[in-house]
């Protein structure tokens, strides 16, 4: 049997300076932003991700924002409760992430991306900030270090630690450029051009 490499669209691809300028002016402003995927099992990790990004806030006082790219929903009560209460919620923008296009040009041009995943499981949206070069935090898993190894980052599932990682990918540009260069050689092969290739070349040999 073949071990066909998950296929991801081709919309999730590096962006260059000029089209990551484009989505932030056309989303956040200008300003540079945190993007976070909440798969649909997964939303319980909302208010962490929230957390950690008001320690983050607090450390520094700059204008980067947060994306939450939620499939489910775009009503921020049902994500977390009591959002409007939350002291940075005018620097928090969430999408239903239900067009592709639109999810994708958000990955692309986010400064870094937070993924928990529901338990143990593992996403293939986790490909997606991979396959766009951008360097990519997620839970702290034996399955998820065998899978991606030191293309990423991992962290528990709390909100301390959480906030560290952001901050250590902030300020420390070479591990930011290190996890990107990983993420891309690590997703070279997942498209759908060459999974079907290798799915007719299995038929055929």
């Amino acid at each position: 049997m073949i071990d066909l490499p998950q296929g991801v669209s081709g919309f999730f691809r590096p962006y260059g300076y000029e089209e990551k300028q484009k989505v932030l002016r056309q989303f956040t402003g200008g300003n540079e932003y945190f993007i976070c995927i909440i798969p649909a099992l997964a939303q319980v990790h909302a208010t962490t991700v929230l957390k950690a990004f008001s320690i983050f806030k607090k450390w520094q006082k700059s204008s980067m924002q947060l994306v939450l790219l939620a499939p489910g929903t775009t009503d921020t009560e049902t994500l977390v409760n009591n959002f409007s209460l939350y002291k940075y919620k005018n620097e928090v923008m969430i999408i239903s992430g239900k067009q592709e296009e639109i999810s994708a040009a958000l990955i692309a041009a986010a400064y870094a991306c937070v993924l928990l995943p529901a338990q143990n499981n593992i996403e293939v949206a986790v490909l997606y900030p991979l396959k766009c070069g951008v360097p990519l935090i997620t839970a702290d898993n034996e399955y998820a270090k065998a899978v991606y190894g030191d293309a990423v980052s991992y962290t528990a599932l709390e909100a301390f630690s959480l906030s560290q990682h952001m901050i250590e990918l902030y300020r420390n540009e070479t591990l930011k450029q290190n996890l990107q260069e990983k993420g891309l050689a690590l997703t070279q092969k997942n498209n759908w051009e060459t999974s079907c290739q290798l799915f007719w070349d299995s038929i055929v040999a």
